[in-house]
């Protein structure tokens, strides 16, 4: 689906984010934060944003008139350069929310995977057994050690990988984005993926 340039126009204009969280941001709100991001880079380079077209001086918000960045000079996409914002767990109260896969395998044989390939580093009196990471996995109070086992997981798995620890532990996405608050990591996947799910409380 094509771009509303006039969307990213306004998202501009209308200033950051504030701190609260208001709703899932649209594709075109991620652009024009990102493009701020890239002002704000530009000009702490020392970087004039009118010679290389940012903001307001490039096509993308000054319209059509302002010239077209031809390279965009990034090695990851725009759309990244802003801040990952995960909805909150009450948006995930709903039904849909906190349903599971009714599946709730005893030998946490995902769990095993994902430790095995993102905390092979760690020294093995402090990587968690796989029921040791699925009881920090669903509590709702980890400790310091168990928040390191999860950002350790959480902050390396690709979306594939997260959604087959869901589907084959049992978890609800509940537990899931409680988790990753709890953790501390946001990342643009894994936020882009769950925000689908969320349902602003009544």
């Amino acid at each position: 689906m094509a771009l509303d340039l006039a969307a990213v126009q306004r998202a501009y204009f209308g200033g950051p984010p504030g701190p609260d969280f208001n709703g899932i941001p649209t594709r075109e709100e991620r652009v024009a934060e990102s493009e701020r991001v890239l002002v704000r880079l530009c000009i702490e380079r020392g970087q004039d944003p009118a010679c290389e077209g940012r903001g307001e001086h490039g096509a993308l918000i000054g319209g059509e008139s302002k010239p077209v960045r031809l390279h965009e000079g990034n090695s990851r996409p725009m759309a990244q350069y802003c801040k990952p914002r995960l909805a909150p767990v009450c948006w995930f109260e709903h039904a849909g929310g906190r349903a599971t896969s009714g599946l709730a395998d005893p030998n946490h044989a995902r769990l095993a995977v994902a430790i095995a390939s993102h905390m092979a580093g760690t020294p093995h009196t402090t990587r968690p057994s796989p029921p040791a990471m699925h009881e920090a996995f669903v509590s709702e109070n980890p400790s310091d050690l168990e928040l390191f086992w999860l950002h350790s997981v959480l902050s390396c798995v690709s979306v594939n990988e997260l959604r087959k620890i869901v589907h084959f532990e049992g978890y609800s996405l509940r537990t899931t984005v409680r988790a990753l608050h709890l953790s501390g990591v946001l990342r643009h996947d894994l936020t882009n993926w769950l925000n689908q799910f969320a349902c602003p409380p009544p």
